[in-house]
């Protein structure tokens, strides 16, 4: 999964926490899929392909899920308010969307765990490569993190690259703030043991 995958199925699962959140309080309600950002993202009711839910269960639609709790107990004890929003309207609704909660945030902790990508931060003095189509790799030195500037030196040139982008801090860079600065570029950390050039 990449970083953007990974973000947006975050954001979905979220969502749907605080939908459900909202719901045990009593201001919210439930339209199935109409208002689920899972089902949004993932073809809920119909696909389901790659819903976390889905992937956790093997099942689609929420069967075996707290969800399906709520619906049975909803349409069997509530029959006069089948035509509107699921609502919840006593305490055995509420223990029903409680437990839902409860699965998703569950869910969200297991889906981090096992899919966050690993933050790589760089520090000034690191050094970089990259491909030019002239020769060999060029290779650069990251110099400053400062004043919302990143630079790297080119050690064969002695040319910067990457100024004027903000960056939060002023010790580290991260790997996504990197990528920004050399959007069109690809830049490669050098190894301690790649080292083979003195540093400036």
């Amino acid at each position: 999964m990449d970083e953007q995958d990974y973000k947006n199925t975050l954001n979905n699962i979220n969502g749907s926490i605080k939908k459900w959140e909202a719901i045990v309080d009593g201001t919210g309600h439930d339209l199935q899929g109409e208002n689920c950002p899972l089902c949004a993202e993932f073809g809920g009711l119909t696909r389901c392909h790659g819903c976390p839910i889905k992937e956790k269960t093997s099942h689609k639609q929420c069967r075996t899920t707290p969800y399906a709790d709520f619906i049975y107990h909803w349409s069997d004890a509530h029959k006069d308010y089948c035509n509107g929003p699921r609502r919840v309207v006593c305490r055995t609704c509420q223990s029903h969307a409680q437990a839902e909660v409860d699965f998703l945030v569950a869910l969200r902790d297991e889906f981090v765990a096992k899919n966050k990508p690993e933050e790589v931060y760089y520090h000034i003095g690191q050094r970089f490569s990259r491909p030019y189509a002239a020769m060999a790799n060029v290779q650069y030195i990251l110099a400053s993190i400062a004043d919302h500037r990143v630079i790297l030196i080119n050690l064969n040139s002695g040319a910067h690259w990457g100024d004027g982008t903000h960056v939060s801090r002023n010790v580290y860079i991260t790997q996504e703030e990197l990528a920004r600065v050399c959007q069109d570029n690809t830049f490669t950390l050098i190894t301690e043991l790649d080292i083979d050039t003195p540093k400036p």
